[in-house]
């Protein structure tokens, strides 16, 4: 994963008009906002959004199509270097993100908990696609888990999908790589409790690898 700097940071999320404006384009990265959209949704001056838009779109962080040379339509570039760690940060510091953090934090029977590319890039789910994965050490934590995820999605305005596996069944999906955890894992994902390497194995892939040589 791309480290963002302080000066890379202090560059995109200062000042605080730009942050606000980068808050609501993350956690809708995949929609196309007009000027005077982003300027009503924020509360924002429309002069303070454009010139904070001129900003983000001169480090290429954001796209901006011009319709008939007035209307505007921006979207976030997926494809730029920050955009994997800012998704992260701007999702850690939602409403949802940090109710979920707390919530699973406080709970030792929750090893793992990290939000999907479905949930993150709002991407349409099909039967076996899911928001939110839980990693569990047994089987007792999960009605707490559920009364969680309703709090979640009162607070997220909307349905959420979560799956939660046992940590065996987990590490017996990645290890006969299963497409219904390698889906999620090989995409975009935020995690909310448990570390990447923790929850791609990279530690025990590494552990092998010495062995091997």
């Amino acid at each position: 994963m791309t480290r963002v700097t302080l000066k890379q940071l202090s560059q995109i999320i200062s000042p605080r008009s730009k942050a606000t404006i980068l808050m609501e384009l993350f956690l809708n990265p995949t929609k196309k906002f007009s000027t005077r959209e982003l300027a009503r949704i924020t509360g924002l001056n429309i002069h303070t959004v454009v010139r904070s838009l001129e900003k983000l779109e001169q480090i290429k962080l954001i796209q901006i199509t011009r319709i008939d040379g007035r209307k505007n339509r921006i979207i976030l570039n997926q494809d730029h270097p920050l955009f994997n760690p800012l998704l992260t940060m701007f999702h850690t510091s939602s409403a949802v993100g940090q109710f979920l953090i707390r919530q699973v934090h406080s709970q030792k029977n929750i090893l793992i908990c990290l939000l999907t590319y479905y949930y993150l890039l709002q991407k349409p789910k099909k039967q076996f696609n899911f928001d939110v994965l839980f990693v569990i050490e047994n089987k007792t934590i999960m009605p707490f888990i559920a009364q969680t995820m309703q709090e979640a999605e009162t607070i997220a305005g909307k349905q959420l999908v979560y799956t939660i596996l046992t940590k065996a069944e987990f590490q017996t999906r990645k290890d006969s790589l299963d497409p219904f955890v390698w889906d999620v894992l090989s995409h975009v994902f935020v995690p909310l409790k448990g570390s990447i390497r923790q929850i791609l194995g990279i530690s025990k892939i590494l552990q092998q690898e010495q062995q091997d040589s």
